[in-house]
């Protein structure tokens, strides 16, 4: 009896010493819930997914750890978007049995049947399930940043309160928060999620697997085990493209049975030390205007706290063209890598082809930054296409085969009035298009929107047919559009008389040979200096930049580009426009 009581002291004195000395619980616990959801920047229905995602987090804050991984075809980016997958995400979705997205695995648990991917509908259901469970093992992690070498260090225990398994992997996943880009259904199934302009807000996202494919090996799993592990991986500025914020970082730790079946897991506490500066502000533009119709602009910036002490104050200054500048002073509370978009009040400006906007940080909280490396943003803004007022356009509008997704309007932009619009349209029998023509009067001069939108959020320009607009007014300006797009784009245009410009009537510039071989001749260009030609659908074809356009003729190279229409679009340093139909052959 003495020898048992005994025994018990010194076990019981063991398990108090090693509590008092690690992070990780000693007692039994439940499980936490890890789930891997499989997702794309460009899948209509993830974004739903990242909902109940979120929900179910929400819910159990300490309790659910979550791990978004970007894979498959809807992950594959299309021309001119980042690219968001990684070197785990294809062996990873390998062994879940997923056949469609999104899909997620909540602790790779097969739950029904013989395979652990879930539908959406299915994660809240299995994560309560697991969180309702005992585990063997607790893990728990610490993670520091040093931010002037970038070096990421981890710090993980785990503690055995019953026998496991002969072999357990442990893993270290470090995620990016608040990666800002495209995703299709973003604004229709997770709207709060939506960022200016029509951009996503992606969270929990897999940027790098500190303990490679399958984790790192546990070999001793039996009670009363303890585990210490350390990792480092310095962070690199950026990965496929996309910046590594060292502000939104996010590092999860947990235990599986080799490579399936995770036990638990854990967030690790994140602690930020070596700031370069302890007052440092930054500035960027968050949304820049693709061009500027109403002569005035509301500069949007974002301002970022770098420094690891609170700023309360920031004075800006903001300047379009070198006119005199203007003065703001932002104030609020912004911690360590916190960030606040502001508005800047509006600047009227005087018309130019070219609007070079320029917004500096010259004090932070009363003094000067002693990191002007980021103090600056400038963006160069051109003017909008003009087009002759008071005269009818015509409007070419071409349907891809889902004309049913696809509608447009044209809105006065002072006014917000709707002059027209078309759509829906029936849908084709095969993929093509469908020309639909339309003659608008537009009431008066200024700025008009024209709209376009796709229901389904693929555009109208995605392999269903090359869809697109074509805009003209009597005097042959033009505005095209190639249908690439999500669920919505807006191009604007000035409506201005060209009576006085002092440069030729599109009926005096005469191009010939018309059809056209190796070469088309101008006659009578003066005052213009670029030329676009767009195919017949709207689509770019060719640029010829300072084109030599005083009085006389002068030829162009057209060899290069295949037999058909198009549109040749003259435009002058005034960036007023002219366009000539030619045939090349």
């Amino acid at each position: 009896m003495k020898k048992s009581t005994l025994s018990f002291i010194v076990y019981l004195l063991g398990i108090l010493t090693l509590s008092a000395q690690t992070i990780v619980p000693v007692v039994p616990m439940n499980k936490n819930v890890v789930l891997e959801e499989y997702t794309g920047l460009n899948c209509v229905y993830c974004p739903d997914g990242h909902r109940i995602a979120n929900l179910i987090k929400a819910s159990n804050p300490t309790r659910v750890n979550l791990i978004n991984i970007h894979q498959g075809s809807f992950a594959t980016p299309s021309t001119g978007q980042p690219d968001y997958r990684t070197p785990w995400g294809n062996a990873l979705a390998g062994q879940t049995g997923l056949t469609g997205y999104p899909s997620g695995t909540v602790n790779r648990r097969v739950f029904s049947g013989s395979v652990t991917a879930l539908s959406r509908s299915a994660w809240t259901g299995a994560a309560n399930t697991i969180l309702s469970q005992a585990s063997y093992v607790n893990v728990a992690a610490t993670a520091t940043v040093d931010i002037a070498t970038r070096l990421l260090t981890v710090n993980v225990e785990a503690y055995y309160t019953a026998n496991g398994p002969a072999q357990n992997n442990l893993n270290v996943a470090l995620m990016q928060n608040n990666v800002i880009g495209p995703q299709t259904g973003g604004a229709t199934y997770n709207p709060g999620y939506v960022v200016p302009p029509n951009l996503y807000r992606h969270m929990h996202m897999l940027r790098h697997l500190l303990t490679g494919q399958w984790g790192d090996e546990i070999t001793k799993t039996s009670a009363g085990t303890f585990v210490s592990r350390a990792y480092t991986y310095t962070l690199p500025a950026h990965i496929n493209n996309i910046e590594l914020s060292l502000g939104n970082l996010e590092v999860v730790v947990f235990i599986a049975e080799v490579q399936q079946n995770i036990i638990t897991g854990n967030e690790a506490q994140l602690t930020y030390i070596n700031f370069p500066f302890l007052r440092d502000a930054s500035i960027g533009l968050r949304e820049v205007p693709a061009e500027i119709c109403l002569g005035k602009i509301l500069p949007k910036i974002t301002l970022r706290n770098e420094g690891s002490h609170e700023i309360t104050s920031i004075d800006l200054t903001y300047t379009v063209n070198g006119n005199p500048a203007q003065n703001h002073k932002w104030t609020g509370s912004l911690p360590m890598f916190a960030s606040v978009d502001v508005t800047l009040p509006e600047l009227a400006l005087t018309t130019s082809p070219t609007y070079n906007l320029q917004v500096n940080i010259t004090k932070v909280n009363n003094l000067d930054d002693p990191n002007p490396a980021n103090n600056s943003a400038t963006a160069n803004i051109p003017h909008t296409t003009r087009t002759s007022a008071g005269k009818t356009h015509t409007l070419k509008f071409r349907q891809d085969r889902y004309g049913s997704e696809t509608t447009w309007r044209l809105v006065q932009s002072a006014t917000g009035q709707v002059i027209a619009s078309g759509g829906p349209f029936a849908n084709l029998a095969a993929n093509g298009i469908l020309e639909h023509t339309y003659n608008l009067t537009l009431p008066s001069g200024g700025c008009y929107a024209m709209q376009v939108f796709d229901s389904y959020g693929d555009g109208m320009n995605t392999g269903f047919g090359a869809g697109g607009y074509t805009l003209l007014d009597e005097n042959g300006n033009i505005i095209t559009f190639n249908g690439i797009f999500q669920f919505e784009d807006t191009k604007l245009f000035t409506l201005l008389s060209v009576t006085g410009i002092g440069n030729p009537t599109p009926q005096s510039v005469h191009t010939y040979p018309n059809p056209a071989g190796n070469l088309v001749y101008f006659r009578n260009t003066n005052g213009y200096h670029t030329i676009h030609i767009f195919s017949a659908i709207g689509q770019m074809a060719k640029i010829v930049e300072n084109f030599d356009g005083n009085e006389g003729q002068h030829g162009i190279d057209v060899s290069d580009l295949a037999n058909g229409v198009y549109f040749v679009k003259l435009t002058g340093v005034n960036r007023e426009t002219i366009t000539k139909l030619v045939i090349s052959r």
